[in-house]
């Protein structure tokens, strides 16, 4: 591991991995549910700077694009924040946003999705529908392909998306790009146990909290609350970076196999040094290193 990747790891975690040693479900629950409404990250001034900025309302919910100011985009890409699902859009993902912006020289949209216990997954699912529609009519009128991604939580609803536009027979994205994936809300691998030393943000009992309030009146292992339960086969084309340290990764592995097997054109590299949303450190080589793949054509 880097020196780089050493100090970002340890400093995510004094940031984001406070709690991660909880046990007790009940009061986790019990603070997100009690808890105000977090609001989202402001629009850095940077991604102002280049980008023309429009936001329209969706469904109730906001939906912000991105588009660059002295020229048509060659890509349109729906990106989807992270944060279990119950946490806001931050700077850490704004800066991905940045990333994709000009790394596809894209005009990204990022819907921002209603949070659990507050909404769930149906909510975001009908909000996405809307959005790709609007998105594809945009794409399909400049002549330029459509991708979906995002990270962390963001990356499962990328996926519980597509499954959800390919079983009712409506339009899918050309490609997916995914950034250490939650796949699974249960988080029941066997082999998280041996990670979770390693894992100095993510906390197993959080994330099974947050995913149960995110399925609503789902079963946690519905293919759209945890899409390594789908069925995969006629899903676009995708790559999915992940982080070898972080307790997502056996899943990931084993959704990455999982696709390959159902015939899909399925692609995952994974980084030995990677904390969860390593990407983010873009000043990482292993950052650069995964944004770079990620974005290539494919």
């Amino acid at each position: 591991m880097t020196a780089a990747m050493t100090l970002t790891k340890h400093a995510a975690a004094l940031v984001w991995g406070r709690d991660r040693a909880r046990t007790d479900s009940a009061a986790i629950r019990a603070e997100l549910v009690e808890r105000e409404y977090p609001p989202a990250a402001p629009i850095p001034a940077f991604l102002r700077r280049r980008h023309e900025v429009e936001i329209a309302t969706v469904k109730g919910r906001p939906v912000i694009t991105f588009t660059p100011k002295d020229h048509p985009p060659a890509t349109e890409l729906i990106y989807l924040h992270g944060g279990a699902y119950v946490q806001p859009i931050g700077l850490p993902q704004w800066i991905i946003v940045g990333q994709m912006l000009r790394r596809l020289d894209a005009a990204v949209t990022v819907p921002l999705y209603g949070l659990a216990p507050w909404h769930t997954i149906d909510d975001a699912l009908a909000l996405l529908s809307e959005v790709h529609a609007m998105v594809r009519a945009r794409a399909s009128q400049a002549g330029v392909p459509l991708a979906i991604g995002g990270d962390s939580a963001g990356g499962g609803l990328t996926l519980a998306h597509s499954v959800s536009q390919r079983d009712a027979g409506a339009d899918l994205p050309d490609r997916l790009l995914l950034i250490c994936p939650w796949v699974d809300v249960t988080v029941t691998h066997p082999d998280v146990a041996a990670l979770v030393r390693h894992d100095l943000t993510l906390n197993p009992a959080g994330l099974r909290v947050a995913g149960e309030l995110w399925a609503g009146t789902r079963d946690v292992r519905d293919p759209v609350v945890s899409p390594i339960y789908a069925d995969l086969a006629g899903l676009p084309p995708m790559r999915s970076v992940v982080g070898g340290q972080e307790i997502l990764l056996p899943d990931a592995r084993d959704f990455d196999r999982a696709a390959r097997a159902a015939g899909v054109d399925a692609s995952l590299r994974v980084y030995p040094a990677g904390f969860h949303e390593f990407p983010v450190a873009t000043y990482t080589r292993e950052s650069r290193s995964a944004l770079t793949w990620l974005t290539e054509p494919f």
